[in-house]
This record gives C-alpha cells, sequence and structure tokens, in this order.
C-alpha cells in the first residue's frame, strides 16, 4: 500500500517514470519475476531515483549532507546504536556524527567479482560494519551482484535485459557450416524463457534441438588419382585431365597446393583453375559432407586439348581428381573435443568423474583446492550438451564448470557410423 504513494511521491520530486501511450505507468517484469508490477524509468532507473532525491533533499536546509565521507563504525551505546564514525576523504579527518537512529542503505559487495559494473564503492564495507557491531542484516535479498556487461568485449547490458532477461541480452548467429540459426544465451534457463517469449509475444515458432556439431574429415594415408573431364557437343567441346596426389598434412597447415607440372602437360593458364577446383571439393568431404583438414595436394600430370580445354573444364576435371584420391586415403572423421574445467566439492567427485567417463571424456588432472576438486578433462562436444542441468542435479547446485575449444580429434569407428548413417538418413537399427 504504501509503494504506490511513494513512487509517485519521487515522481512529483521529478523522478521520470515510463508512462503507456494512454497515461498510464508503464509497468513490466523485474529481476526474473513473471508478474508486471515493477516501475521503471527508461533504462536508467536508479539514475532518475537517486538524482531526483538528491535534487530535493539539497532544498532543505535543516538536512546536513556529508559529502565524500566514509562511515567506519557504528557507534553503540546502551545496545542502541547512537551514530557512525566516518573518515572525509579529502582531508583525513576523523569524526564521531551522533543520531538518534541510523538507517543503512548501502550497496552490496559488486567489486569483489573480477567483472562488474558495480559502483566503486560497493565493496561491501557497508554490511561489514553491520556484523562487527553485532547487527542483523535484514532482507538479504537486497545484497545484490549485478554483473551487467559481457567480459571481454566491453558491451554493458540495459538494466531492462539484466532483470528480465529479454532479447537484449542474447546472441543471435547463423553457423556457416550447419546453416542453422543459434541464439546463445546465458543458460538454459535463459534460453528456455527466450523461447516462449518468442512464441507468445511474437508468434514465432521455433524449432528448438541441440545444435548441429561441425565435424571434420581427415585423410589418413598418401593416395593417388587422375580426373578427366570430357564433354562433346554440337560445336566446342569441354576437355580437361589433371592427376593429383593428396596426402594428410601437419596440423595447423590447413589446405597446401604445389604445382609438379613439367614439360606444359598443362598449360599455365589452367593452374589457377586447377587449384580452385581442388579449394572448392575440400569444403565437402568424402564420407559425410564436412570440409576436409589438412590435407596437402600435389598436381604432378595431366593433359589438355589444343581447342577443347578451359578452365571450368580442368576446375571439375580438379574436383573429380580430388574426391577419387581422398576416398583412397583412408578418410576419417574428426569431432571437436573441448577442455572442460569442473570445480566440484570432493563429496560429490566420484560422481562427477562417472559422468564424464560415460560421456568419453578424458581426465588430464585433478587438483585439490580448498575442500573442491578442480578437474580438468578432454570431452567431445556433442557430448557435452546438457551438461550443465546434469551436472546441478547431480551435485545439488554446489558444482561449476567451464568449457573451451581444445582441438579436433578422431570419431570412434562404432560412433562414425552412427554419425554417417544419421546425415544419410538410414539409421542403424
Amino acid at each position: 500500500e504504501e509503494a504506490p504513494r511513494e513512487l509517485l511521491q519521487l515522481e512529483h520530486w521529478g523522478c521520470p517514470w515510463s508512462r503507456n501511450p494512454d497515461g498510464t505507468v508503464a509497468v513490466r517484469p523485474f529481476g526474473g519475476m513473471k508478474i508486471e508490477r515493477t516501475w521503471y524509468a527508461s533504462d536508467k532507473t536508479g539514475f532518475h531515483m537517486l538524482h531526483s532525491l538528491f535534487q530535493t533533499a539539497i532544498k532543505y536546509d535543516n538536512v546536513t549532507r556529508y559529502d565524500e565521507w566514509f562511515a567506519t563504525r557504528l557507534l553503540l551505546e546502551d545496545g542502541r546504536c547512537q551514530g557512525v564514525a566516518a573518515v572525509e576523504l579529502g582531508t583525513g579527518q576523523v569524526r564521531a556524527i551522533g543520531g538518534k537512529g541510523v538507517i543503512m542503505t548501502t550497496g552490496g559487495a559488486g567489486r569483489i567479482f573480477p567483472f562488474t559494473t558495480n559502483a566503486a564503492v560497493k565493496t561491501g564495507d557497508g554490511m561489514a560494519l553491520a556484523y562487527r557491531a553485532g547487527v542483523a542484516l535484514k532482507d538479504m535479498e537486497f545484497v545484490q551482484y549485478h554483473p551487467t556487461g559481457l567480459p571481454g568485449t566491453g558491451i554493458l547490458i540495459t538494466e531492462a535485459a539484466r532483470g528480465e532477461g529479454t532479447l537484449c541480452a542474447v546472441f543471435v548467429e547463423t553457423d556457416d557450416e550447419t546453416g542453422q540459426v543459434i541464439i546463445s544465451g546465458m543458460g538454459e534457463l535463459h534460453l528456455e524463457i527466450i523461447v516462449d517469449r518468442l512464441r507468445r509475444e511474437f508468434g514465432v515458432a521455433a524449432t528448438v534441438g541441440r545444435p548441429q556439431v561441425a565435424y571434420r574429415e581427415a585423410l589418413t594415408k598418401a593416395a593417388e588419382a587422375d580426373g578427366r573431364y570430357v564433354k562433346q557437343t554440337g560445336g566446342r567441346g569441354q576437355y580437361g585431365h589433371v592427376k593429383l596426389r593428396v596426402a594428410p598434412g601437419q596440423p595447423g597447415d590447413g589446405f597446401v597446393f604445389t604445382n609438379d607440372i613439367f614439360g606444359g602437360a598443362v598449360p599455365k593458364e589452367f593452374i589457377g583453375s586447377i587449384e580452385d577446383g581442388v579449394r572448392e571439393a575440400i569444403t565437402t568431404g568424402v564420407l559425410a559432407g564436412y570440409a576436409i583438414e589438412n590435407v596437402s595436394v600435389t598436381l604432378y600430370d595431366g593433359s589438355s586439348h589444343d581447342v577443347d580445354s578451359s578452365e571450368l573444364a580442368f576446375k571439375i576435371a580438379a574436383s573429380m581428381a580430388f574426391r577419387a584420391a581422398a576416398r583412397r586415403a583412408s578418410p576419417v572423421l574428426l569431432e571437436p573435443v573441448m577442455k572442460v574445467e569442473v570445480v566440484v566439492p570432493e563429496a560429490y567427485l566420484g560422481d562427477v568423474i562417472a559422468d564424464l567417463n560415460s560421456r568419453r571424456g578424458k581426465v588430464k588432472s585433478m587438483e585439490a583446492r580448498g575442500g573442491t576438486q578442480i578437474v580438468n578433462a578432454r570431452v567431445p562436444l556433442a557430448e557435452m550438451f546438457g551438461y550443465a542441468t546434469d551436472l546441478r542435479s547431480r551435485t545439488q547446485g554446489r558444482a561449476t564448470y567451464t568449457m573451451h575449444f581444445a582441438r579436433y580429434e578422431q570419431v570412434p569407428q562404432t560412433v562414425s557410423e552412427e554419425i554417417m548413417a544419421r546425415i544419410q538418413g538410414r539409421e542403424k537399427g
């Protein structure tokens, strides 16, 4: 009952609450709530409230302000708080300031976190004053931590996005390899809310599922093949003939093309087209259509026709030769493997390691630190979907984890067969 009166009083003092087109006060859900009951002032609610209160306070002569003073201790007498000890930051002067009572409107401890947009004064000293004096803190819901930015980007999230988990706080991108539109958020619950809002508020029926994994293919031995493209029509035909040698490259080498043609078997003006044909061919592998990683290709022979040869003919012939050689080079499927670090209480260590093993993970090391264990493992990305929820349920929410890309590794044969069968539309029975 008191809240609306106080909010209207703030508006009379100058706080510009947001309003609907019909003049009514605009409200929205806030802090994870679903009920729309929170007044707001654009995305600068805190600024407008503080500014209005301060501008009103300076109008009254009987209100004494101590600007740039820092409270260091609550003064107690006969079990009652009778004032504070404070230091003036500019001069270092310490003074006792008495009063009939003390009302503390202090910030939380946001600055103890490595990344936060809390003001620099929110060090937690206000709470510490009360603890040292033996005063119980009431309604700890208001001791908040606001990570209102994206670490590493310098991007700030608006107050509305922070409170509501709205679409402003997500990333939307199209994966060039899989063609999927991926929505990235700050957790599975956050994503569920986003999908619900897309359907309910915007009428977008999203197809929800696990993101497709961007696999790769690789060659395991050297092989040779030739490609011949011949096409005769009524007039000028098409002729291109190349011989290629393929071999697995070193990790990180990417695609390496070498021209070993001597004696003009293939005219120089067609060498670039041959390389272009191979470059296009490696983007769709011979096993499941995934790009081929780290491959060395050598053009060592071929032939041409004085009239019918063309850039297009040699480009097609090169693609045919590469695909034929790749099939002979014992191709394998590669999958992205993630570096996973789990911080878990010792009581749950066994369950966490067993779960990682069931996900084809390999534990690399474990380190004890303050009653917890830090587990470093390598786990295939395909096995990590839904891990946040599983980890939370196994450890009663007491474990955390981080995950980063490590490298591509060969997929086990049985898993590879399942992946290829699924891609080719013939699931194994």
